[in-house]
């Protein structure tokens, strides 16, 4: 638990500064030249066509060919548990709604002083500095409804972060299930303000011209996904039962032994086992005297009145009894055992 416990700290100390460094925007030296170019809107001959998601069907009506180069500088995933309205109307085409700048907005640097957030269909931009609330070009900022029903388009658009600059190619386009139940439109003009303001695009194409902050991203994912592993791993050993070890001292006469054995040649050997076919024999404590033989120390269960007259003595063979080592079928077979090891005969055992 030890090292779970400086894990989560130190992760906890990454996710604070990452939690601050992985939006953060890129420096006016950073942004491709694309970006400063406004975007492109074409006439196009596209006809309406029909597509499917999620098992359900949608008119696309092409109004433009559209191609935009931006700086992300907030979006809103449609799947957000907090986002009600594309469940509700069973919208899942639009996958997510990028908040862009572009052109004069990236060259002023205003961008970088801006606060920028996005709602289920809004971007929200805001300053505290007057001068620079008078610098933001309106029509050099818009908030992108993308629609995407390739795989491959919709894993781009769903990578893309804060700080991200992308290029993106499609159509301005209406669209509305084939029901009849919802419609959506587009506007197709970047002066326009107000609830329909924002570019409804159906995406063709989608690329990440350049990431922002991958070091910082990495660091701040890595230490989300260990904090909560942290914090499962610390329930669950609060459910899981501990297997609570008794640690007993050595006795008075195990420690007498130890320091025998220190200043001779007697070996002592804790909590042997012997096997003898399908049976075995512990031995709680052997003490290996090479010149006189073997000594065994067995533990016997007796109540303060059986002890407080007792005294340590040599056992006599018990031929009556299976449950000590001084059974004289027990001694035999550890005589055997032993012989077998030493290749001697009869090494004397004694029972204590």
């Amino acid at each position: 638990m030890k090292i779970i416990k400086w894990i989560l700290f130190i992760s906890l100390i990454i996710f604070g500064f990452s939690f601050f460094q992985k939006d953060k925007m890129p420096d006016r030296n950073e942004i491709v030249p694309q970006l400063l170019q406004d975007p492109i809107q074409k006439g196009t001959k596209q006809a309406p066509f029909e597509v499917e998601k999620n098992g359900v069907a949608y008119i696309i009506t092409p109004l433009y060919n559209y191609e935009l180069n931006g700086l992300i500088v907030s979006y809103n995933h449609s799947d957000s548990w907090w986002d009600y309205y594309h469940r509700k109307w069973d919208d899942f085409l639009n996958i997510k709604d990028i908040c862009v700048v572009w052109g004069e907005n990236i060259k002023s640097g205003v961008y970088q002083k801006m606060k920028f957030t996005s709602g289920s269909w809004t971007c929200y931009f805001k300053s505290d500095s007057r001068e620079e609330w008078v610098k933001c070009r309106d029509d050099n900022l818009s908030n992108n409804h993308l629609l995407a029903d390739d795989p491959i388009i919709e894993k781009a658009v769903l990578a893309a972060r804060k700080g991200d600059q992308i290029r993106l190619k499609g159509f301005l386009a209406a669209y509305s299930k084939k029901d009849g139940t919802f419609t959506r439109g587009t506007s197709i003009s970047r002066t326009d303000k107000g609830n329909h303001a924002c570019e409804t695009i159906f995406l063709t194409d989608f690329q990440i011209l350049k990431t922002a902050n991958q070091g910082w991203r990495f660091a701040f994912d890595l230490s989300k996904y260990l904090i909560i592993g942290c914090l499962l791993l610390s329930v669950i050993s609060l459910f899981k039962k501990k297997n609570k070890s008794l640690t007993i001292p050595d006795s008075i006469l195990v420690n007498k032994l130890k320091t025998i054995t220190e200043f001779s040649e007697l070996t002592l050997y804790k909590d042997i086992t012997i096997y003898h076919h399908t049976k075995n024999y512990l031995i709680p404590l052997m003490l290996l005297d090479i010149k006189r033989g073997i000594y065994l120390f067995e533990i016997k269960d007796w109540s303060y009145d059986d002890l407080k007259n007792s005294k340590i003595q040599k056992a006599e063979n018990q031929s009556a009894s299976k449950d000590t080592l001084s059974y004289q079928r027990s001694q035999n077979i550890i005589d055997k055992k032993f012989n077998e090891i030493t290749h001697h005969d009869s090494v004397p055992i004694f029972n204590y």
